[in-house]
């Protein structure tokens, strides 16, 4: 058997209570002599001695390791949590601890990332942290959130109450006012926090909210659209439908209203028409907002 074949095809067997990590027709087996052994992940494997198994069959307690997909132990069972690999990194906690029977996997201490090699990228310091999306990590220091890259170098310094995933390039943070802004991967806040409420960037454009109004921006933080829509759902593929009071019409991504808001009731578009209401007169319109007859 090649190591391409096995590394193809890892699937872990129980047998007789013992755990082995095997390939797909089981002519080779290796014993893992572990109290848990996760599925397979991205060529690695989860692996944890000393805990135990609560009533929910979760394995709780014990130190955590990795072994690669030939059984050999790659990062040592030092850890108090490992989530499975993701994009390429793994999420470490040390300090943490798992609550049985439906409570958190990992609670507390303080999390660090390792490659797929068990090399650290940088060691358990956040005390939140989450996946990879991409090329940067959301880490957490005080309750202020920052960002990673993949050799563990803070691009993003932990200042913000709040910091999304970036979406087309820019990340969406509250700062410390509780005011909404947008940050490049370079760590320039390209559109200040000036604003109530905001959504991430699609399509080139992300809605805002100021004054408990809403409208739309470019990704240079010029308005598309006036400040003035009580509400906004952002549409991936289609126009968005906007309300003002109990009125509701469509913009497109640019900001253009499409169908004036005067419908009392407008649902989404499917195949060029929408449901739509003014008064007592109810049926269809297409796009043009021309009723069908």
């Amino acid at each position: 058997m090649t190591d391409q074949n096995y590394n193809t095809f890892p699937r872990i067997r129980t047998i007789h209570g013992i755990n082995y990590l095997c390939n797909s027709d089981l002519s080779t087996c290796i014993p893992l002599l572990y109290d848990y052994v996760a599925s397979p992940c991205e060529e690695v494997i989860v692996v944890a001695k000393g805990g135990f198994q609560d009533d929910c069959k979760e394995y709780v307690g014990g130190k955590y390791g990795l072994i690669d997909l030939k059984g050999k132990e790659i990062l040592p069972l030092v850890y108090d949590y490992i989530f499975n690999a993701n994009q390429g990194t793994v999420m470490l906690n040390r300090g943490g601890q798992g609550q049985p029977n439906g409570g958190y996997l990992c609670k507390g201490g303080k999390w660090g990332f390792c490659d797929l090699k068990g090399r650290v990228i940088t060691p358990c310091r956040y005390d939140n942290a989450d996946f990879f999306d991409g090329d940067y990590a959301r880490v957490c220091v005080n309750r202020q959130w920052g960002f990673i890259d993949r050799s563990g170098k803070e691009v993003i310094p932990t200042v913000y109450r709040d910091l999304w995933n970036f979406s087309e390039g820019l990340a969406r943070f509250r700062n410390s006012k509780g005011l909404f802004g947008f940050i490049a991967k370079n760590g320039k806040e390209v559109i200040a926090g000036k604003y109530e409420d905001a959504t991430d960037f699609l399509n080139k454009n992300a809605c805002v909210c100021c004054n408990k109004k809403w409208g739309v921006i470019d990704t240079a933080g010029r308005l598309q659209t006036e400040l003035k829509y009580d509400e906004i759902e952002q549409d991936k593929y289609d126009w968005m439908q906007v309300r003002i009071g109990n009125c509701y019409g469509y913009i497109d991504h640019q900001g253009h209203e499409k169908i004036p808001v005067k419908y009392h009731y407008l649902s989404h578009y499917i195949d060029d028409y929408a449901e739509a209401k003014i008064g007592d007169h109810y049926g269809l319109i297409d796009r043009q907002g021309i009723w069908k007859k």
